[in-house]
């Protein structure tokens, strides 16, 4: 709430995609111990599946995911590196500033409310919804030149 949106956004960016990259080449670089370990989990299997750019972005902007398992699993997988970070500025940037509006947002609105209200989470539900739709998309495009 201190910073206008794009502000908020670019901090927010930074300091996300900072912190991913560093994850990322941090997990290239963990013991095979480890990696067994979690390859097992659930979120780790998830990327393994869907690690391509798309998806990346959609699971980036999806509230409440862990964006250390996606860290972490794109390094440990040898994801490509020019896939993950633009995935990963593209997901912040576009989470980062749903967020920091939708915060600004339920700081002035004057009743609880408005603070919950459809025009301050539709934004993010939308984009969701859109990033599946082209992920379901680019699906059906890849079947039909199998």
């Amino acid at each position: 709430m201190l910073y206008r949106p794009l502000d908020a956004t670019l901090l927010i960016v930074a300091g996300g995609v900072g912190g991913s990259l560093c994850a990322y080449f941090f997990s290239r670089k963990m013991s095979l111990a480890f990696t067994e370990k979690v390859r097992d989990s659930r979120l780790f299997r998830i990327v393994e599946n869907h690690g391509d750019f798309v998806t990346l972005c959609a699971i980036r902007t999806l509230p409440g995911f862990p964006h250390s398992m996606i860290n972490y699993s794109a390094g440990m997988l040898h994801i490509p590196l020019s896939r993950f970070a633009l995935s990963t500025f593209i997901g912040f940037t576009a989470k980062g500033y749903v967020y920091a509006s939708a915060i600004r947002l339920a700081g002035t609105a004057d009743e609880i409310g408005d603070a919950l209200s459809p025009g301050t989470l539709l934004p993010l539900l939308a984009l969701v919804a859109l990033f599946i739709a082209a992920k379901l998309v680019q699906h059906k495009f890849s079947k039909d030149t199998d």
